[in-house]
This record gives C-alpha cells, sequence and structure tokens, in this order.
C-alpha cells in the first residue's frame, strides 16, 4: 500500500466553472483504488495555464515532496503537468530525485528507453496539439466575424447578449433601460458636462454602473464615450494578447502568460454590424468634444496662455505652445525645437505670448463691436463656397459625358470582337486600357460634393448677436479662464506668422438660429517688438542688503 498525492489542472476559467477538474480528480481517485494505494493530498490549478511553471498547487506539491509526505504523484497525462515538453520532464526530474515516481494514467512509463521516448514524444505532441488549438480558434473566429456573426458573449453596456439557437445565431439585443443611460451619457457629455459631474449625476439619480456598482467609475464613463458599438458597429480583433514588459506585482500569482492588450492597427479590424443605440450625429459631436478636450487639458498646460491649444505655424502648418524661457512667455512652433540631437525643422521664432494674446482679443472685439467686417467676411466665404461648388459640377458633368464614351467604346470593341474584326489579343488589350480609364473616372465622380452655404447672412441678425456678445466682454476682460473659455467657443485656429497673426472660427449661435461660419474673423497686425527670438538673455538679479534680505 502506497502514499500517493493526485495532482489536476484545467487552464481555463470556463473549464473551471464546467467543474471538468472534477472529473480528473475522479479517475485518479478510482485509479489510486483499484492500485490499493493510499491518498495523502490533492493538488489542483484552476485556471492555471499549463505554459506557466509558477502555479500554486504545483508548488505545494513540489515543496510536500521534500518533506517525503507521498511515495508517487498520479496524474492523468502529461499536458496536465504541463503544456512544454522541457518543463514537465524538469518536474518530473525533480521528484524522481526526492524518490518520488510519477505515475500518468494514459501513458504507461516502465522505466525502458523505449517508455521514455515515447513519454518525450507525447510531450511535444502536446505543444504541437495546443498551438493548432490556437491557430485553429484564432481562424474560426477570424472567419465567422468576417461572415457577419458575433464571436464574443460579452455584450457592452446596453446591450443584453443572446445565445445562438434554433431561432438563430448568437447576437445582440438592446436594453430598453440601459440604452437610455447610455443615450444620456451621450446627451450630457455632448452638452460639455465633465465625466466626472456624470459620475455624480448618476449616483445621485440612482443608476447602477455596469457592474451594479452604486459608484460609477470615470474610466467607465471615458470607456463608453469613443466605443462605435453604440452606432451599430462591433469590433473583432481589436487587440492582441502579450505578455507584459515588467511586472508590476512580480510576486503575484499569475494564471497566464500573455495578460497584456495591445491595439491592432485599424485595418486589422472586423466590424459586425449590430443594433445602434445612437445616431452618427449624436456619437460624431462627443467624438469632436472628446478630442477638444484632450487639446485644451489642462496637463498641457501648466502657465497662463489665452490661445493654448489654437495656434498653428504660419510656416510649416504644425501645432504652436506655449514655451516659457527665463521668466517670459512665448508662442513656438513645435518643429522649432530639436529632439534627439536633430535640428530644428521651422526657422519660425518664437513670439511673447503676452502680446500676441492683446493682439487676438483686440481684433476680436474689434469685429464684434463692428459687425460689418464680420458680414463682409462670410459673404466672401459663401461666394468662394459657391464658386467651387459650380465648378465642381462642371467637372462631375464633363466626366459623366467621358464616362458615357468609354462605355460606348467598349461595346463597339466587343462588336468587333463578335465580327471577328480583331484578334482575342487586342481586344484584351484595349479593354484592360478602357476598365483603367473607366474605373478611374469612377473614383472621381464618387468624390463627395463640397459643404456649400445654405443661405444669406443677413446684417440685422449679425448684428443682433454681435450686440448680445459685446455686453459681457467688459467682464470678461479681468476673468482670465472666462475669457480662454469664450476665446474657443468662436476660435477654431489662429495661424502665426511673424508679423501677423489669422484668426479663424465662428461665431456662436444665436438664441433662435445658428449663423454660417466665418473662415477669418480678422487678422491682427503684430507689433515690430514681437519679431524677436524666444531667447532672452538672464538679467542679473540685484543684491539684497540686510540678513533679511530687501526688495530687488
Amino acid at each position: 500500500m502506497n502514499r500517493v498525492a493526485l495532482y489536476a489542472r484545467v487552464s481555463s476559467e470556463i473549464q473551471e466553472k464546467e467543474a471538468t477538474i472534477e472529473s480528473q480528480v475522479a479517475q485518479l481517485r478510482e485509479a489510486a483504488q483499484k492500485q490499493g494505494d493510499v491518498i495523502i493530498q490533492e493538488y489542483r490549478d484552476d485556471g492555471f495555464s499549463g505554459d506557466l511553471l509558477a502555479r500554486p498547487g504545483l508548488d505545494r506539491l513540489r515543496d510536500d515532496a521534500t518533506k517525503k509526505l507521498f511515495e508517487r504523484v498520479l496524474i492523468l497525462s502529461p499536458d496536465r503537468l504541463a503544456r512544454k515538453y522541457i518543463w514537465g520532464q524538469v518536474v518530473a526530474d525533480e521528484l524522481k530525485k526526492q524518490g518520488i515516481a510519477v505515475q500518468f494514467l494514459n501513458q504507461k512509463d516502465d522505466g525502458t528507453e523505449e517508455s521514455r521516448l515515447l513519454l518525450g514524444i507525447t510531450g511535444l505532441f502536446a505543444e504541437y496539439e495546443k498551438a493548432k488549438i490556437i491557430e485553429r480558434c484564432r481562424r474560426g473566429k477570424l472567419f465567422s466575424a468576417r461572415s457577419g456573426r458575433l464571436v464574443t458573449n460579452r455584450a457592452p453596456y446596453g446591450y443584453t447578449f443572446i445565445a445562438r439557437s434554433t431561432e438563430g445565431p448568437a447576437r445582440f439585443e438592446i436594453d430598453e433601460k440601459q440604452s437610455e443611460v447610455v443615450r444620456l451619457i451621450f446627451g450630457l457629455y455632448g452638452r460639455g458636462e465633465k465625466a466626472t459631474d456624470i459620475c455624480r449625476y448618476l449616483r445621485s439619480h440612482g443608476i447602477l454602473a455596469p457592474r451594479g456598482n452604486a459608484v460609477w467609475g470615470r474610466s467607465t464613463i471615458m470607456k463608453m464615450l469613443p466605443n462605435t458599438s453604440y452606432i451599430g458597429i462591433w469590433h473583432y480583433n481589436k487587440t492582441i494578447a502579450a505578455a507584459p514588459f515588467k511586472l508590476r506585482k512580480p510576486n503575484a500569482v499569475r494564471r497566464r502568460l500573455n495578460t497584456t492588450e495591445h491595439r491592432r492597427p485599424r485595418d486589422q479590424w472586423v466590424a459586425v454590424k449590430i443594433p445602434p443605440i445612437l445616431n452618427q450625429d449624436t456619437f460624431d459631436a462627443v467624438q469632436r468634444q472628446l478630442e477638444r478636450n484632450r487639446q485644451f487639458s489642462k496637463r498641457n498646460c501648466k502657465r497662463q496662455y489665452l490661445l493654448s491649444g489654437l495656434c498653428r505655424c504660419a510656416n510649416c502648418g504644425k501645432a504652436v505652445g506655449g514655451s516659457p524661457n527665463n521668466g517670459y512667455q512665448y508662442y513656438r512652433c513645435s518643429s522649432n525645437f530639436g529632439f534627439g540631437g536633430m535640428p530644428p525643422s521651422c526657422s519660425q521664432k518664437g513670439l511673447p505670448s503676452p502680446r500676441v494674446d492683446r493682439v487676438v482679443w483686440s481684433a476680436i472685439r474689434q469685429a464684434l463691436e463692428n459687425p460689418q467686417i464680420l458680414v463682409q467676411n462670410i459673404t466672401g466665404v459663401q461666394e468662394a463656397l459657391s464658386k467651387n461648388s459650380q465648378s465642381f459640377h462642371r467637372e462631375q458633368e464633363d466626366m459623366a459625358r467621358e464616362l458615357a464614351k468609354v462605355k460606348e467604346a467598349e461595346t463597339r470593341l466587343l462588336d468587333a470582337y463578335s465580327a471577328k474584326a480583331i484578334e482575342v489579343d487586342q481586344l484584351q488589350e484595349h479593354m484592360q486600357k478602357l476598365r483603367e480609364k473607366r474605373d478611374d473616372l469612377v473614383a472621381k465622380l464618387a468624390t463627395p460634393v463640397p459643404q456649400e452655404t445654405s443661405r444669406a447672412v443677413e446684417f440685422s441678425t449679425v448684428e443682433q448677436v454681435c450686440r448680445k456678445v459685446s455686453r459681457g466682454l467688459d467682464i470678461l476682460e479681468g476673468d482670465f479662464e472666462g475669457r480662454q473659455k469664450f476665446v474657443r467657443s468662436i476660435i477654431d485656429k489662429v495661424v502665426l506668422g511673424p508679423a501677423q497673426a489669422t484668426i479663424i472660427g465662428a461665431l456662436p449661435e444665436a438664441a433662435s438660429e445658428p449663423l454660417e461660419p466665418s473662415r477669418s474673423l480678422g487678422v491682427g497686425t503684430l507689433p515690430a517688438r514681437t519679431r524677436r527670438t524666444g531667447w532672452c538673455p538672464r538679467r542679473p538679479r540685484r543684491r539684497s542688503r540686510g540678513r533679511g534680505g530687501g526688495v530687488p
């Protein structure tokens, strides 16, 4: 009668829930009973990958083996011990050095060289089998997703997963209660509410989080906002699992090796259509708000720059940001800095930010106090758009006539071949040229029509809006944050050159109806002193008098 230990392992949480490890233990107990052995201890690893050698159950087994608690270890098959043959052999040799035999129920080992050879081959086949299973699953899921079928059972918040049945394939159905919460979240964020304020609002109204918690996390909201599932497009193959470069908790127990996800390139994503909760306009408005929040994040600006996130370089078109230097603040082109030992790629010099802010603010006030300036700019934009639209339509008509001629030439060519006037080689050569020309024309005809203003701008409407807005300009003079918020609401960008700043933006919406955009609110001429470089020599400090220090 021998003292034995049992070891069993399953590699996934699904197998753990389905109690497949219990079936392994039952077989091992039955085998021990038939052999007349006494079971000393049972060691289990639920949901641990065979690629890992550090497993709690296996570690306890190896520790107890040094204490001589048992004489033999019963395991169902070599792949339960390890999915890599070399690691399984390391553990088996370690146990044998302690005088403990390893017995596999599905593999006989009588100590001969033939049995050891067969055991090694079985281990290598276990590795090969795992690789084949992973590849088959990957290709099968990819094929299913490309066929328009869901390959997941995790529905985004707002949906319910319906498993495959005789009624149809697996699908997502809209949860009416959760979908109202989704629309509420997108509506609040689209109106400019912060994610933290939305979390407080949801909690105060007793709306539970996706996992049933009373408290909503900001990260939960931020993950929902860019999710295209809410406009009916669920993506598969977005990420790939990989091993982390650095473990945050090196001593923690790991169940799998690949615990980190990396984003795949966009062209590798597979789109699957599902029922939409939101319309495209609402979703696009939220995406613009997200981009605007990233652009104007306070983390990107530690000092006060009125035009932070709005400036572009007139020389190279790159972004222009605030850059302090020796106590002074400048707007400098991002290409004006040499990174990694490389020389700067833009020769535009820095401009003192206080003077640029003053010039731009003055130009905005002048435009709002004189509405005729805005009317002229808007009228000029409308005329330019109208001319571009007319020219575009003329080009489209010419290409349509050309495409009709190409189709007619193809027909004549086929008639000539039917009449045996030309050979097959000649037909293929001419048809190839006509097809290339036809495809080129079709692609050009598919070009979207340029946007055209829908109506003329009335001077009275512009004057009314300017009168409303200009009333609060004096109040904003002493409020930097309020003035910055107002500037960002009407300015799209400011193109900074060495001697002028071109302001491009739009008027805020009126109380009744929106105005057409103005592509140029005004041009502010910078003073000559702003043409200095971004570098300023350090001024010498005056020494203080006395031990307590004095006024410099």
